[in-house]
């Protein structure tokens, strides 16, 4: 915590998983034992430790929603040292730390906040030490007080501990953190059953357990409700050392120890750091007395009831609830439903890389300003970077691809983002010029740790424009940050060169059926869904052949194929024939495309000589690179019908060249090395 958002952020998650103990405690009260009474506190200590909206969800998320709309309201307004309104509220640690010189009203709070818990922790410091001068200066008990408490140790099998005796005190309790003692009324008699009560807060190390929650309460001195579940939690330990001592006697025995605890109920009782007391006040002292009066030995077999909620309870804990989905509405700049929906993106959290991706991408293609806070980072300065206005996916069937995910460490994948735009002429938008095929839409991203997953763009995006069947390579791979993504390679031969790269591509599920009266139509889903995974993936390659003759003329016929195994795989056959077009194999294995160089620079001629002066110069220079080059454009291969299987099953990729019925060279690529080899049948 390094703000008072950060506490406030604290406090109501451990508030809100404790008051779902409560109300659940108050629904089985008297339906399972003390020790689950108490033993479901457990969750409470873990939730102590875990910071606030560390993994990404929130108990209550609105809660955290409407804490972060008060943060923006209030900071923006304010030039604060310690917080900074734009940025998300997450706690990377439980402690408070004070991280400059306060300026604004909300750094005084925090320096208030952080000096009361000074002032606490000081005050219960100062009473511990002052009673421990107190009972050091108290008389040594008689031999018969000493033998008596050694006694009930011996008769239950407890640890024994030395007295001490003090005037004018109410009840016994046991004091000292690193060397227990028995602090007992000097001037009256002490009922054994109350010795047996003491002795077994010392067996159970309560003493510690109360020094917790009280620190606990000091951190959160500010918030009554964390007052009032400490005390709860401090009556329940209490309630469960009058189970185990009820366990312990019979009959007539368990009567007169809620006569004991009857008596108490007017009485004044030690309360001090450091102590444990069986006397904790009238209102609690009624609740265990009831609790007495319920007693039974419930069957072993209940307590694994308890074990089962906290199992139960534990993930949402750890994980909380996020947040999942996306408001389709636009709201008003300034009102509170737009201030709302936007608190309400920067506390989502993408819990997946493929569902931050996916968020991103489907803000590129909305431009809806959620969907960018969402899934920006706090962490990293981002810069402007080119990317087209607008892009317009809707004639195909996929709304973008990720093209060579890389994990780079445990915290940070690079990627390339491909989109197909089918409709916008991306050089000049509101030109009628003519415009044959798609741009692909290249943009390089980073996917960062942050609170979830978080993505940002980290270079200009790249466009390729595919002109009809001699267009331009239908993917442009971008380096990130100094990472080249995907394999590329260059093999030189006799008659030319084989230029060849390698993508690995994963696909997301963004489409769903929409059924009328008639007909089932399928129709992409552009609302982002930042938990979800990636179910489809294969390989894809682009071959092209290069040859050293200025005026290429002949065939050239280009194979590629997945291999389950790195061995000699048996050879394809080659097509030979003199027409031109390209393909897939019958078994979903094969790509391949069967060129005729000649007619391929007859149709860029006519393609230039038809529509040469309307091109844009992006289009000018795709049509020409195609000049004397034979190419498989992007061929995407599987092993499976299952494509996603295959990413992992493919071992290899083997490809193969000829030009003019003569096998140029078979090559391999290793896809777990990225080694390029030479195919040995």
């Amino acid at each position: 915590m390094t703000n008072i958002w950060g506490f406030l952020s604290q406090t109501l998650f451990l508030s809100s998983i404790t008051a779902i103990i409560l109300f659940i405690k108050f629904l089985m009260r008297d339906k399972l034992p003390a020790r689950w009474q108490y033993g479901v506190w457990n969750i409470a200590i873990v939730c102590v430790f875990v910071p606030a909206g560390r993994y990404g969800g929130y108990i209550f998320p609105r809660l955290h929603i409407l804490a972060d709309m008060l943060k923006t309201f209030v900071e923006s307004r304010l030039n604060s040292v310690f917080t900074d309104f734009d940025k998300v509220q997450f706690n990377t640690h439980i402690l408070p730390v004070i991280t400059g010189k306060p300026v604004s009203i909300t750094d005084f709070l925090f320096i208030a906040y952080i000096t009361g818990i000074a002032v606490i922790m000081f005050r219960y410091l100062f009473d511990y030490f002052r009673l421990k001068t107190a009972v050091s200066a108290s008389a040594e008990p008689s031999g018969e007080m000493q033998n008596l408490v050694d006694k009930v140790a011996e008769k239950y099998s407890l640890p024994a501990c030395k007295v001490r005796t003090v005037p004018q005190l109410s009840s016994a309790f046991v004091f000292g953190v690193v060397k227990p003692l028995m602090v007992l009324p000097q001037d009256k008699a002490v009922d054994e059953k109350v010795i047996l009560h003491e002795l077994l807060h010392l067996k159970y190390k309560d003493l510690w357990k109360n020094l917790f929650w009280a620190v606990i309460k000091a951190f959160h001195w500010i918030n009554p409700f964390m007052l009032y579940v400490c005390k709860s939690i401090s009556n329940d330990m209490e309630s469960l050392c009058d189970y185990r001592v009820m366990e312990l006697l019979e009959g007539e025995q368990r009567r007169e120890y809620g006569r004991i605890l009857l008596s108490m109920t007017n009485e004044k009782y030690p309360s001090s750091f450091g102590t444990t007391s069986i006397s904790n006040g009238r209102q609690f002292i009624s609740q265990r007395i009831q609790a007495i009066a319920r007693f039974k030995l419930y069957p072993k077999g209940m307590e694994m009831v308890s074990v089962c909620i906290v199992i139960m309870l534990l993930p949402l804990v750890i994980y909380g609830s996020s947040i999942n989905n996306f408001s389709e509405r636009f709201y008003k700049q300034g009102s509170f439903l737009y201030q709302y929906q936007q608190s309400r993106a920067k506390l989502t959290s993408c819990r997946t890389v493929a569902g931050a991706i996916d968020t991103y991408a489907k803000a590129i293609l909305t431009q809806k300003e959620p969907y960018y806070l969402a899934v920006k980072p706090d962490s990293v300065t981002l810069q402007q970077y080119y990317l087209p206005p607008v892009i317009d996916v809707s004639g195909g069937n996929q709304l973008y691809y990720v093209v060579d995910l890389q994990q780079t460490d445990n915290n940070t994948y690079i990627a390339n983002l491909l989109f197909i735009d089918y409709k916008t002429n991306l050089e000049s938008p509101d030109s009628e010029y003519y415009k044959d095929g798609e741009s692909k839409i290249t943009v390089p991203i980073k996917i960062i740790r942050e609170n979830g997953w978080k993505v940002y763009q980290t270079d200009d995006a790249v466009s390729n424009l595919a002109v009809g069947l001699v267009g331009e390579a239908y993917y442009t791979s971008v380096a990130v940050d100094g990472h080249t993504t995907g394999n590329n390679y260059i093999y030189s031969t006799a008659q030319g060169d084989v230029d060849i790269a390698v993508h690995k591509v994963l696909l997301t599920d963004n489409s769903y059926s929409s059924q009328n009266f008639m007909f089932q139509t399928v129709e992409l889903n552009y609302n982002p869904m930042p938990h979800t995974d990636f179910t489809d993936g294969y390989y894809a390659v682009d071959v092209e052949f290069i040859p050293y003759t200025q005026q290429p003329d002949g065939y050239v016929n280009i194979h590629a194929k997945t291999m389950k195994t790195l061995k000699a795989d048996s050879p394809v056959s080659s097509d030979n024939n003199s027409g031109a077009g390209s393909g897939r194999g019958p078994d979903r294995r094969h790509c391949y495309a069967n060129i005729n160089m000649q007619k391929v620079n007859q149709e860029i001629d006519q393609i230039v000589y038809t529509y040469g002066d309307k091109f844009t110069t992006l289009q000018k220079s795709a049509t020409e690179r195609r000049r004397n080059r034979a190419t498989l454009i992007f061929a995407r291969l599987n092993t499976t019908k299952d494509n996603f299987v295959s990413l992992k099953k493919t071992k290899g990729i083997h490809i193969f060249v000829n030009y003019n019925g003569s096998r140029i060279r078979d090559l391999k690529v290793n896809t777990k090395t990225g080694e390029l080899l030479e195919y040995n049948n």
